[in-house]
């Protein structure tokens, strides 16, 4: 039996989860490798926010489109519905450390307590995984962002720096990660 996954995306508006918040949000909820939920939301960030302009650019946002957004409270229940659909599950995405602490950073600030739900230390990281493979000698590729994995894989992600773009992407690459025979691309 496959495990109970949620894979997780957000985009931001700066790198630094005390300063700036999440202006994109997206998931699939994924039960024994069947897709379940998959959604996505733009953010209106809840608090005064240190926006970083080349953030912004490269994500395709300006203020109006972030002023139309969802409370990330609003989002964190949603969110929380959808993982109790599934026992156990885990966090996965690329760089998903990254995540959990912009993912946390709102849960503190909406007062949600993700451990009800969530297991945030036993996480599954697509890009540690390729790293893995690296050491292993089963793979080698100059960088190992999300856009240089998925190429090397022939995954196709034209919404690229897109929540739900790179979360499509981000689960079709574990997939074929975790599916290697013996690791071996």
């Amino acid at each position: 039996m496959k495990p109970n996954i949620v894979y997780l995306d957000f985009e931001t508006s700066g790198l630094d989860s005390t300063r700036h918040s999440v202006l994109q949000a997206a998931w699939i909820v994924e039960r024994n490798g069947e897709v379940l939920q998959e959604r996505v939301y733009d953010v209106q960030p809840d608090r005064n926010d240190d926006f970083c302009l080349a953030a912004l650019d490269m994500n395709g946002f300006d203020l109006a489109r972030i002023k139309a957004g969802r409370y990330m409270s609003h989002i964190l229940t949603i969110l929380k519905q959808d993982c109790l659909q599934v026992s156990s599950p885990r966090i996965c995405g690329h760089n998903v450390q990254f995540d959990i602490s912009f993912l946390t950073a709102a849960a503190d600030r909406a007062h949600e307590n993700l451990f009800l739900y969530l297991d945030l230390k036993k996480f599954l990281d697509t890009a540690a995984i390729a790293r893995f493979l690296d050491y292993q000698g089963v793979l080698s590729l100059d960088r190992y962002n999300l856009d240089t994995c998925c190429t090397h894989f022939g995954i196709v992600n034209d919404r690229a720096h897109d929540a739900l773009g790179d979360i499509r992407a981000t689960r079709e690459l574990f997939h074929i990660l975790t599916g290697l025979p013996n690791g071996k691309s």
